[in-house]
C-alpha cells in the first residue's frame, strides 16, 4: 500500500491529544475524611474496574476515528505487486489530431478547439516538475527536446489543421521514440481525436508497442456517433488513354456509419467540367464498387477530382487525381 498525499500524515501527532486527555483523567483524587465513611468503603472494586475499562475504550475509540480521518486525507491505494510502480516526475508526450476531420464539432464546439482547451487542461493537471511533448498527428516530434509547462501551453496555439495526418498505427509506432530525450522513468501518452474511420482509424486498430513503460490515454471528442461516407481507393481501368476515347474510372465507397445511405451523388470532375453522375446505395458498415466512364476532351496532363454528396462530414468528401491523355500525333496510324 501507498499513499497518494503522504503529507497528510503528519496529522498523526493529533493522536498525543486524547492520550493526553486520558491520563490527566486518570489523576488519583485528593482524599478527604469524612465523620461517617461506611458507606464509601463499601464501593466495590470491581465498579473501579468496569469505569476504567470503558475509560480505556473511549481511548481506543478517539484513537481510531483520529487515525482513520487522517489516512482517509492520505489517500491510500494498494498497488498490485506484479506490476512496477513509476514513481516521480514525469514525462508527458500530447498527440492531437489535427487532420480535416477535426473541423467538424458537436454540442461542445468544434473538435479542434475541444482538443486544444483538452491539452491545456491536462498540462495544467500535472505538476510544474513535470515535462511535456506537444505535438500533431501531422508533425510528429521524434527525438525533440521536453518543454516546460509554460512553453507547452504557449505552443498549444500555433497548432493547425493539415491534409496530411497519420494513423493510429503510425503513431504508437513512433512512440518510444517520442520519448527517447525525456529525462523522467514515468512516461504517459495522450492521444486526442475525433478517431475517423476513414483518417485516424484508417489502418489495424490492433498495434503491438515494445515499451511497455509507456501509459497511453485515448482521449475521444465526439460524443455522438456521425454518419460518414468517404472514397476508399480509385483507379483507372482504361490502359491507353487518347483522345475521343472513353476512360473507365473505378473506385470503392465505404459506409462507416450504423445507417443506410440511400441514392448518394457521385460526381466525376475533369478539368473543371462534371463529365460522368451516378447514384450508390450503401448498407450500414458496407463497402460498394462503383464504376464510371468519361471521354476527356483534351490531351496532356489533366487534373480532376471525384466528390461525394455526403453531409455533414465534408472534409473527405473529394478524392484528387491526375491522368495523362495521349496526343494524337503520338499515336500510330494503322496502314
Amino acid at each position: 500500500m501507498t499513499f497518494l498525499n503522504p503529507a497528510m500524515l503528519w496529522g498523526l501527532l493529533a493522536l498525543a491529544v486524547p492520550i493526553i486527555v486520558h491520563f490527566f483523567n486518570l489523576q488519583r483524587p485528593k482524599e478527604v475524611l469524612f465523620s461517617n465513611v461506611a458507606f464509601v468503603r463499601e464501593v466495590k472494586k470491581s465498579v473501579v474496574r468496569r469505569l476504567q475499562f470503558k475509560q480505556w475504550l473511549l481511548l481506543l475509540a478517539r484513537l481510531l476515528a483520529i487515525s482513520l480521518l487522517v489516512l482517509a486525507f492520505a489517500n491510500p491505494v494498494i498497488v498490485d505487486p506484479d506490476r512496477q510502480q513509476l514513481q516521480g516526475n514525469r514525462s508527458v508526450a500530447i498527440v492531437l489530431d489535427n487532420s480535416f476531420s477535426m473541423t467538424a464539432g458537436n454540442e461542445k464546439g468544434n473538435y479542434f478547439a475541444q482538443a486544444q482547451s483538452l491539452a491545456r487542461q491536462i498540462i495544467q493537471a500535472h505538476g510544474k516538475q513535470d515535462e511535456f511533448l506537444l505535438m500533431t498527428s501531422a508533425q510528429l516530434q521524434l527525438n525533440a527536446g521536453f518543454l516546460t509547462s509554460e512553453e507547452a501551453v504557449e505552443n498549444i496555439r500555433q497548432l493547425q489543421y493539415s491534409q496530411q495526418t497519420r494513423t493510429h498505427g503510425e503513431i504508437l509506432g513512433f512512440a518510444p521514440r517520442f520519448f527517447s530525450l525525456a529525462s523522467n522513468q514515468a512516461k504517459e501518452l495522450y492521444f486526442i481525436s475525433d478517431f475517423q474511420q476513414s483518417t485516424v482509424l484508417a489502418d489495424s486498430q490492433r498495434v503491438s508497442l515494445e515499451d511497455s513503460s509507456i501509459l497511453i490515454k485515448y482521449l475521444p471528442l465526439a460524443s455522438r456517433t456521425q454518419q460518414n461516407v468517404y472514397i476508399k481507393d480509385q483507379v483507372i481501368d482504361s490502359r491507353i488513354l487518347s483522345k475521343g476515347k472513353p476512360v473507365v474510372m473505378k473506385m470503392t465507397l465505404v459506409n462507416d456509419g450504423s445507417q443506410p445511405v440511400n441514392e448518394l451523388g457521385v460526381r466525376v470532375n475533369l478539368e473543371g467540367k462534371v463529365v460522368a453522375i451516378a447514384n450508390q446505395s450503401l448498407d450500414p458498415s458496407a463497402t460498394a464498387e462503383l464504376e464510371l466512364t468519361f471521354t476527356p476532351e483534351n490531351s496532356g496532363w489533366l487534373s480532376g477530382f471525384i466528390e461525394l454528396d455526403d453531409y455533414p462530414i465534408e472534409f473527405d468528401n473529394r478524392r484528387y487525381f491526375f491522368l495523362y491523355q495521349m496526343p494524337e500525333k503520338y499515336l500510330g496510324t494503322a496502314s
